[in-house]
């Protein structure tokens, strides 16, 4: 389950959020099994390393996020916009019956 305090901070907005990032470099967010609404605005948020397993992401404005090192395992990205005005790339891959989610995208 998601950490409340790091769902909290990142209620607050994508600037506070990346503030708190900054601050608290070594920790992993730990943002599993959340939830936004569809066309939440997360565009520019740091969310390098954090754990999104079985987050719902549906729509969302990923535009200039940070993804790199994140654990995607089961998440829901679909119509999900990165950097170009078109859905986030993702790979779907079946294992045991379990779906993975992979973001294939470059951070700057």
């Amino acid at each position: 389950m998601a950490n409340q305090e790091h769902l909290d901070i990142l209620k607050q907005g994508v600037k506070v959020w990346n503030e708190w990032r900054e601050q608290h470099p070594d920790i992993s967010p730990d943002l599993s099994h959340l939830y936004l609404p569809a066309g939440a605005n997360l565009q520019g948020a740091n969310l390098r390393g954090a754990k999104l397993y079985s987050a719902t992401l549906r729509e969302a404005n990923l535009r200039e996020a940070k993804l790199r090192g994140a654990r995607l395992w089961d998440a829901d990205l679909r119509d999900a916009s990165d950097r170009q005005p078109r859905p986030a790339i993702v790979t779907i891959c079946h294992s045991l019956g379990s779906s993975v989610v992979t973001a294939m995208r470059k951070d700057t």
